[in-house]
């Protein structure tokens, strides 16, 4: 992210809006459907913006300008207006700095990764055809008509806000007022469809001023239509919190010249320290490490190549202050550097630093960490998305002939439709060009990076129950994290005591029910998959193709890929998936595309250095499939790589008798979001959840707004020392009351109150919450109720004044990412 008119690195979705549409410039309501021209002139740019005040309810309004295909992007998005996510104590006040102005300081002690403060802004505005500081007034400029009556339209407070702001370019002749402080205090949001970057003005991160060497970082959240402010190292009381308006990578002279139009040189060390600072910034630009290669193919490689390689460029970090995406990229490649060398005390140690880095949009997916994880499980979301852009794929199963094709181009996922559509016609011609190469199923994957696997896994022999096959059809790589896990396959593990059957459910058709009581945290069944397959297929698109077009050639090549694998299965097992149902009939996918959207779930960790949604597969089972959805789960899947598959675990007690059921979609979301993002699966929840929506989603809300902070309480002794764990037990209720369990705020409501005790000196109840933390199984953050004693823990009597330290690891001692 960037200052101004620079645009950010890697765009996030911006929130739905529901509010009627205002569109400038006397345009009828048809003009939202109108594409915006790759060039537009002012006159066209000005026509096409619409004007709304977002959210609709929430509170803090925000101004928007914004083209047609952002708010239609905008209506879909699901859950919207999410609580900003605010921390429990002030930790900040806007005071101002002699020589700087306003700015924003630190009022008490802030760790790496702590929210400091969330805020929505006051205006957001297209920035379209901003690439520089020369450029920046002709765009602001073009935009004057609507943004001036955007400006007008804002609450007083608002507006009163807006207008106290620094413009630096007042003086210029060039830009009004109104352009002068876009300039001056705007921040970027990018990635809204199709390709809009857009700019936002804020009444208190607009106030934070620059330094090459930060320690936060704003980060736009969709969902709340805010900024989130995160700690990128620790803070002290009294601290100025800084953060950077440019690139800070290139050398001094350079960011001294990209800070031009801000009218002012930047003092912070590294600027004073040029010649040294600039070598080390060179050499962390230059750095881009590959764990792939060094791990599969470059075995004359020493095992701590590439940790070394890391490790240095820490250093460098670490002396340069900088913890942004550097620093990110940097942890990762060691926790995977560690996970390749099946090394899981150093990875785990890795993968709590990373946990930390709160600022990633893909924090997330980071979580997981070890081929032994339990990684969260979910139904995929309506569309399971394709790939469009590719040439060729590569299988190979043991006992069975193998085959290869190369895939090129740049991925970028789109999401399949759903529901009846017209029938899609792709000109003659177009047909895949799959390039099948048979090898000997020993040998592993193509070292092409760019090659596709299909093989039958675990490998077969002796000791293989045919049963207990899955096909998969890998992406490069996926196939040595299975074979490099010691010991591959684990047994599958089964409950002492048969616990579920599949019957008859009603009209949901066949559902999975429990057999006997089955207590929480109870492991109920394992299976492995039918089929792994990949979510999408990179296809080469001929330019003069219609988007339609493009999105049918790349669901048919997907189709034909995947027959590969489904043709491969057993008798039995193939009988097994094509009796699945398939609620994709009409919408232009292939039968088994229709079978796997309807029945997939999510197959992670199986992509070595691939972060996004593309890393995810999509599993097929022949039980664990037949779960049907509630709002209200009792159960989760959680995805076992060594055994190569599915344990389902109890999140809470089930009584004899009871369905089985787990969630689809995000059950945080608003029951009106929750169906919306059902219709693929074609049903209507009629859970409690959903048909008393008013009273659950506002419960639910304040389940997802919980946001607890135990080193702010147990360092505030003007709260009660009751005063969070309080809180916590009434989260706890409305979780209860939700049937919620499967959430991780769940888990996290537990963690708290045993922190909680910790820092009273109390081993006794905070044994208690551990037991409880310990059972949930189905977490990928799940505590080791075994290790380390309490008294050994960083906030041992934390509250009481005795800790041994005064910086406190959340991670804990005891935390343990098993």
């Amino acid at each position: 992210m960037r200052r101004g008119f620079l645009p950010q690195t890697k765009g996030k979705k911006a929130p739905a809006a529901t509010k009627k549409r205002v569109l400038s410039k006397g345009q009828e309501e048809t003009a939202e459907t109108v594409l915006t021209p790759s060039s537009p002139s002012e006159d066209s740019m000005n026509q096409l913006l619409i004007t709304a005040a977002l959210p609709e309810s929430g509170g803090d309004v925000c101004e928007c300008l914004l083209f047609p295909e952002t708010l239609d992007m905008l209506d879909n998005l699901r859950g919207f207006p999410y609580p900003m996510d605010q921390p429990l104590l002030p930790a900040y006040r806007i005071t101002r700095i002699e020589g700087k102005g306003l700015a924003m300081v630190s009022t008490r002690f802030i760790a790496m990764g702590d929210v400091i403060m969330s805020e929505r802004p006051l205006i957001i505005v297209p920035a379209q055809g901003i690439l520089d500081s020369d450029c920046c007034e002709v765009s602001i400029n073009r935009n004057e008509g609507p943004l001036s009556d955007a400006v007008n339209r804002m609450l007083p407070e608002n507006k009163a806000a807006f207008w106290a702001l620094h413009n630096c370019h007042k003086d210029d002749g060039r830009t009004d007022a109104i352009a002068g402080i876009m300039l001056s205090n705007a921040i970027s949001i990018g990635g809204l469809p199709p390709g809009h970057t857009y700019m936002a003005v804020c009444d208190h991160v607009s106030r934070i001023n620059h330094s090459c060497t930060p320690n936060s970082y704003p980060v736009f959240h969709a969902p709340s239509l805010s900024y989130r402010v995160f700690a990128l190292c620790d803070i002290a009381a009294g601290d100025e919190i800084t953060w950077q308006y440019i690139d800070i990578r290139p050398s001094a002279a350079e960011r001294s010249k990209a800070l031009e139009p801000y009218k002012f040189q930047c003092t912070c060390e590294a600027c004073s320290n040029a010649v040294v600072s600039d070598a080390r910034r060179k050499s962390i630009a230059a750095f881009e490490p590959s764990v792939l290669p060094w791990a599969v193919f470059n075995r004359h490689l020493p095992d701590d190549w590439l940790i070394n390689q890391c490790k240095q460029n820490l250093e460098l970090l670490r002396l340069e202050k900088m913890w942004e995406r550097c620093y990110h990229k940097t942890l990762l490649k060691l926790m995977e550097s560690y996970i390749c060398l099946g090394d899981a005390e150093n990875a785990s140690l890795w993968a709590r630093k990373l946990i930390k880095c709160r600022w990633q949009p893909e924090k997330e997916q980071d979580e997981s960490f070890e081929n032994e994880t339990p990684s969260a499980v979910h139904k995929f979301p309506p569309g399971c998305p394709f790939t469009l852009t590719m040439n060729g794929v590569n299988s190979g199963a043991n006992g069975r002939p193998a085959f290869s094709v190369t895939e090129r181009g740049t991925e970028e996922l789109r999401p399949a439709p759903y529901g009846k559509q017209k029938k899609i016609v792709v000109p003659e011609g177009y047909g895949s060009t799959l390039k099948i190469t048979e090898k000997d199923p020993l040998s592993g994957s193509d070292p092409n990076p760019d090659s596709m696997t299909c093989t039958t896994m675990p490998q077969t022999g002796d000791t293989i129950d045919e049963r207990h096959l899955t096909e998969c059809l890998f992406f490069s790589g996926s196939k040595e994290v299975l074979l490099s896990i010691a010991g591959f396959p684990h047994e599958m593990q089964q409950p002492s005591e048969a616990a579920h059957r599949v019957g008859p459910a009603g009209d949901k058709g066949l559902g999975m029910f429990s057999t006997r009581l089955i207590g929480a945290g109870e492991l109920i069944m394992s299976e492995r998959p039918l089929a792994i397959l990949p979510r999408g297929m990179p296809t080469p698109v001929p330019p003069n193709f219609t988007q339609k077009q493009a999105m049918q050639l790349a669901m048919d090549e997907h189709e034909q890929m995947c027959a590969i694998a489904v043709n491969r299965l057993l008798p039995e097992a193939k009988a097994a998936f094509w009796a699945l149902t398939n609620t994709h009939k009409e919408d232009g996918s292939g039968p088994i595309a229709g079978i796997m959207r309807t029945n997939g779930i999510a197959a992670e960790n199986l992509r070595p250095g691939v972060r996004s949604a593309m890393g995810i597969y999509s599993a097929v089972c022949k039980e664990i499939s037949r779960m049907n959805h509630s709002c209200r789960p009792n159960t989760q899947p959680v995805f076992h790589p060594a055994s190569l598959s599915f344990r389902l675990y109890a999140v809470r007690d089930i009584p004899q008798g009871e369905e089985l059921t787990f969630a689809y979609t995000n059950i945080q979301m608003p029951a009106g979001h929750r169906n919306r993002a059902l219709k693929p699966y074609q049903f209507t929840c009629r859970c409690s959840a959903c048909l008393n929506a008013k009273v659950s989603d506002k419960r639910r809300k304040k389940i997802a707004g919980f946001a607890p902070d135990v080193r702010s309480w147990a360092a505030d002794h003007t709260l009660t020392d009751d005063w969070l764990i309080v809180q916590c037990r009434e989260q706890l209720e409305r979780i209860d009351s939700e049937g919620f369990e499967a959430d991780e705020a769940y888990y996290d409501a537990l963690k708290t109150l045993m922190e909680c005790y910790l820092c009273l000196g109390d081993a006794e109840n905070a044994a208690v919450w551990a037991d409880k933390m310990e059972q949930c199984r189905w977490t990928t953050r799940r505590f080791d109720s075994s290790s380390a004693t309490y008294e050994t823990n960083p906030m041992w009597k934390l509250r009481l004044g005795h800790s041994s330290s005064n910086t406190v690891d959340c991670s804990l001692q005891k935390l343990s990412l098993k």
